[in-house]
């Protein structure tokens, strides 16, 4: 669980009460989530991700986010079948350079699902701007 570097000025710390591009309110962050090749499709991953989810839920959360290599064909599809949208492109974000993809999961707060937003892959921002 973690929250944005960015205070919102107003109660009640939803997404609405900062101006700020980069704000994130209380969110579940999944840091890394590795199967084996051998154990993969076997739905380990998704498990895994539905756990963090429900413990997320459970604190309130408006979202679980995650970044992922865009080239990374196999998570892609696993996350968009688990809900997960990108939310933006963080240019350059890996050692070798690559983009990562910031997705999220809006939770049952975030009932008017404020926290994702349509197109993500076109929105690019700079890694100091991820916090």
């Amino acid at each position: 669980m973690e929250a944005s570097p960015y205070p919102p000025p107003v109660p009640p710390f939803s997404p609405a009460t900062n101006t700020n591009p980069n704000y994130r309110p209380w969110h579940g962050h999944i840091t890394a989530l590795s199967i084996a090749q051998s154990a993969r499709r076997l739905g380990h991953a998704t498990l895994l991700s539905e756990a963090i989810e429900r413990g997320s839920d459970a604190e309130n959360a408006w979202f679980v986010d995650l970044f992922v290599k865009g080239n990374n064909t196999p998570a892609l599809e696993c996350y968009r079948k688990g809900g997960y949208s990108v939310y933006r492109r963080v240019d350059r974000y890996y050692s070798n350079e690559e983009d990562a993809l910031d997705m999220r999961k809006p939770l049952r707060r975030d009932v008017q699902r404020q926290t994702i937003r349509e197109n993500g892959e076109d929105v690019l921002v700079s890694p100091r701007d991820v916090g």
